[in-house]
């Protein structure tokens, strides 16, 4: 696959840049899925950060590389679900209080549709968009509204929706400006979209550098709070509002994670496991997981 330069998403040009992480797919397809324990999963593409707003970003990426995602099938995924509607469940309590007025909820790649299982109670009307054929079947067999496609498919259905959420989904996107205009022309005139994802600037980025659960292969963007801001204040969209995600895991599924490093899975790990296990699931706002609330700027 020929491989292509980025502009920078932000700034929506070519730019000065310096060279964060260097390139280690040499020509590999980078992996789809989050089995932290294959070594493959850690090769990724080249990241840069703009010299003008300082955004971090993969560049150059194969051309095409967001095809891929049309059958992801991913086994570790589906074994987390209930934990992640344990997560849902804080997160739509938190939206149906600061919103209550709001009805019509879109879920921007909401993958199994595991969110808009428990949104449904929340929202009277919730439906959802993804590209993913395999995750699309498996959200259309629980009975949920979904729509197969990305931001085409929702303009076409000319509908308006008081609350959008994207759900680590930003940092997959090949051009997040484009998308987030796009999803504007189908929020309400007083409509909200809320995300999560990563903060490159948090401690755990700074710490851990490479080694961070967010570089990965499948994110092209590499956000920052900052960088976020700029984004949407950009395309339209005025920042409300800064809170950390509610990550629930399983005792076993945190250990999972944390064998990804060598020092806990070779020193830590004999001393750390026994508490884990007393424990049968944690609930961590971790400083580099960003829930953030945009509104639609009418003025725009």
């Amino acid at each position: 696959m020929k491989k292509i330069d980025l502009k920078c998403p932000i700034c929506e040009k070519f730019t000065n840049s310096k060279i964060i992480y260097e390139d280690t797919l040499e020509n590999e397809i980078p992996e789809i899925g989050y089995d932290y324990l294959n070594k493959n999963f850690d090769k990724t593409y080249q990241y840069i950060q703009c010299s003008d707003c300082n955004h971090v970003y993969a560049s150059p990426i194969f051309l095409g590389i967001e095809d891929s995602y049309e059958e992801t099938e991913d086994p570790i995924y589906l074994s987390n679900s209930s934990y992640r509607k344990k997560a849902y469940e804080i997160i739509c309590k938190m939206i149906r209080k600061k919103f209550p007025e709001k009805k019509k909820l879109l879920d921007f790649g909401c993958a199994t549709g595991d969110f808009l299982e428990v949104a449904k109670h929340y929202f009277p009307s919730s439906e959802g968009v993804e590209i993913s054929k395999f995750y699309f079947d498996i959200a259309s067999k629980k009975g949920l509204n979904v729509h197969l496609g990305s931001t085409e498919v929702l303009k076409f259905q000319k509908k308006k929706y008081d609350i959008v959420t994207l759900w680590g989904v930003i940092e997959h996107l090949q051009n997040p400006a484009q998308i987030i205009r796009d999803i504007r022309e189908i929020i309400a005139d007083d409509g909200v979209l809320i995300l999560w994802t990563g903060d490159y600037n948090s401690i755990f980025s700074k710490i851990l550098k490479k080694d961070w659960w967010y570089v990965i292969g499948q994110h092209i963007q590499l956000f920052s709070h900052d960088s976020l801001i700029k984004l949407f204040s950009r395309n339209g969209y005025t920042h409300l509002e800064k809170k950390y995600y509610p990550y629930v895991f399983s005792n076993r599924y945190i250990d999972f994670h944390l064998r990804r490093y060598s020092i806990y899975k070779y020193f830590l790990r004999l001393f750390v496991f026994p508490f884990l296990i007393i424990k049968f699931h944690f609930t961590l706002k971790l400083s580099s997981e960003l829930l953030l609330t945009f509104k639609k700027n009418e003025n725009f």
